[in-house]
């Protein structure tokens, strides 16, 4: 727990461990470096070996991480930092030998956006163990800006997110980020999204390819927007709503399969980074009155087993579950 704030003063962390009765087994309090600050956000991480840690946010000339190994009477403060750039944006998770693998994207040192990317491996003590970070390709760059946009605002992407990050069946990982804004288009409010890019590291953590994937999604509710992955492929395929379809006069193509609202598309990569599209045939339950869609959100994404979505009809008011083994 984080204890009340104080003015001037260094921030305070107390560590609570409980049984499986809750009964208090253990209470470790701590004084960080860093002084309290009214806005920071704080996550408690848990590895697979039961390890808890804190890692901290806060923004002073861009953001700044921080990581603690808690429940020890010494604490280290680890600051989680690159050379000559700002981090904009990451994502973490443990690996199977218990080491904490983060990955995102560094800023452009003139505006806040996507400039590069990085890997980082620290084991259980903190210890950095593998760094690497890279600028973004230019395949990567070209998919999403003209030469225009490049010449007037640099190699950056904006309104770009961090939306996945996670190993395959041989432990390759795979960073994703996808566009997503929003605009105003005949004095409506849409959502908008030109696309995803993936960016493949091998188990060591170096850099393997980078690859753009282009859409036109463009949707009133946000609940369609964007991709998503399921857990019974050994190696990594990203799937999305097809949304273009949802305008069709004929409707949405027979080979997506039935009560389709737009229908659904995924894209698989070969060994050298070349994405591959195709088309999902899903065959909805229902009556004729109503068509679906996923909501592009794993309800269990930790899990090793099937994985569970939400489906939902074009007006989001009914809901079915959808189970992918």
């Amino acid at each position: 727990m984080e204890l009340p704030f104080q003015n001037g003063k260094q921030e305070d962390i107390k560590t609570i461990t409980i049984d499986n009765k809750l009964n208090i087994v253990n209470e470790v309090y701590n004084k960080l470096d860093l002084l309290f600050a009214s806005k920071r956000d704080n996550k408690i991480l848990l590895s697979n070996n039961g390890v808890v840690y804190l890692l901290k946010k806060f923004w002073k000339k861009g953001n700044n991480f921080y990581i603690y190994k808690l429940g020890q009477e010494i604490i280290s403060e680890v600051h989680i930092k690159l050379n000559n750039r700002k981090i904009a944006a990451l994502d973490y998770f443990f690996n199977s030998k218990g080491e904490l693998v983060i990955s995102g994207f560094y800023s452009s040192p003139i505006r806040f956006n996507y400039e590069g990317f990085f890997l980082l491996r620290y084991d259980e003590d903190l210890h950095l163990v593998h760094k690497n970070q890279y600028s973004l390709t230019e395949n990567i760059v070209q998919a999403f800006k003209s030469s225009k946009e490049i010449k007037e605002s640099g190699f950056g992407l904006d309104r770009f997110i961090i939306t996945d990050f996670s190993l395959d069946s041989i432990g390759n990982y795979y960073l994703l980020s996808e566009n997503i804004s929003k605009a105003t288009i005949k004095e409506e409010t849409y959502w908008i999204s030109s696309g995803f890019f993936v960016v493949k590291f091998n188990k060591n953590g170096n850099f393997i390819w980078a690859s753009p994937v282009s859409l036109n999604q463009q949707h009133k509710d946000l609940n369609f927007i964007g991709t998503f992955s399921v857990n019974s492929y050994n190696y990594k395929k990203y799937f999305y709503n097809d949304l273009q379809n949802s305008n069709l006069r004929k409707g949405v193509p027979a080979e997506y399969g039935i009560l389709n609202y737009c229908g659904t598309k995924y894209v698989e990569f070969s060994l050298a980074g070349l994405a591959q599209e195709n088309i999902n045939s899903i065959n909805f339950p229902g009556k004729d009155t109503e068509k679906y869609a996923f909501f592009p959100n794993q309800l269990n994404p930790n899990s090793e087993g099937p994985s569970y979505f939400a489906v939902l009809n074009e007006k989001s008011t009914n809901i079915m579950l959808a189970i992918a083994k």
